[in-house]
């Protein structure tokens, strides 16, 4: 509901572009529902290595707070598994209290985090890895294009068991009552936005853009060649295909 208030308030008619990364795919995919539930059209839906909601159980606390801290980092936080072992029998209290004393007094955390940052974050993080868990999606048809990019190298902890992990649609086309396109793009769940994956990333995201407006914009937002600004670029590349 906000989020399509928010989309309306910057395009209040469609056709809508959506895009949305990993549980922002899902997001992306509901919105695309309501819209075309609504009357209003979409253009052009982008799922970038968001698998479908499929599983519903919720984790144990020790597997949230290593997830968190996986997506907080963008890779594998590897001194978290034998490390978080010693507080198996711990409440989730005592696991978390303990986890942040580590990154804080270590620096795994950006300078200035402090420990009340940290604790607002997390506890966004579980609600909404909680309401994903709950979530029952439901059929989508009507949407002019469908693309579905998944990460080519192996997939992530958490998602290794994911009912639909062989599949190369991640499990949409049960719930997507027409045609879709499928492909791969280099890199894992995290490095596909990193420097060296962005000019795959970018061809990909050329021949979806169907208008010739955002194909000049994309072209001469890549021209930049320092690679910090190249990465804030891609990821500037779904807000504005988001605002449609």
């Amino acid at each position: 509901g906000r989020y399509i208030d928010d989309v309306k308030t910057v395009q209040p008619r469609g056709p809508n572009d959506l895009a949305g990364w990993s549980m922002g795919g899902v997001i992306a995919a509901e919105m695309a529902r309501q819209l075309l539930e609504s009357g209003e059209t979409v253009g052009r839906l982008l799922l970038l290595d968001a698998p479908a909601p499929l599983d519903h159980s919720m984790p144990d606390a020790l597997a949230c707070i290593k997830w968190f801290f996986r997506d907080l980092q963008g890779t594998d936080v590897l001194w978290m598994d034998d490390y978080l072992q010693a507080f198996n029998q711990q409440n989730k209290d005592i696991q978390w209290t303990a986890v942040l004393d580590h990154v804080l007094e270590h620096g795994l955390v950006p300078e200035g985090t402090s420990r009340e940052d940290l604790d607002s974050v997390f506890n966004m993080f579980t609600m909404n890895l909680r309401a994903l868990r709950r979530f029952q999606p439901k059929t989508l048809r009507g949407v002019r294009h469908i693309l579905i990019a998944r990460a080519e190298q192996r997939p992530i902890e958490e998602l290794l068991t994911h009912a639909a992990a062989g599949d190369p649609a991640w499990g949409w086309r049960d719930w997507m009552q027409q045609s879709i396109e499928v492909c791969s793009i280099p890199g894992d769940h995290y490095s596909i936005f990193a420097p060296a994956n962005l000019p795959d990333l970018r061809q990909r995201l050329l021949a979806f853009a169907e208008d010739e407006y955002m194909k000049r914009w994309m072209a001469e937002i890549y021209e930049d060649e320092d690679p910090d600004a190249v990465r804030q670029d891609g990821l500037s590349v779904f807000r504005h295909v988001l605002a449609g």
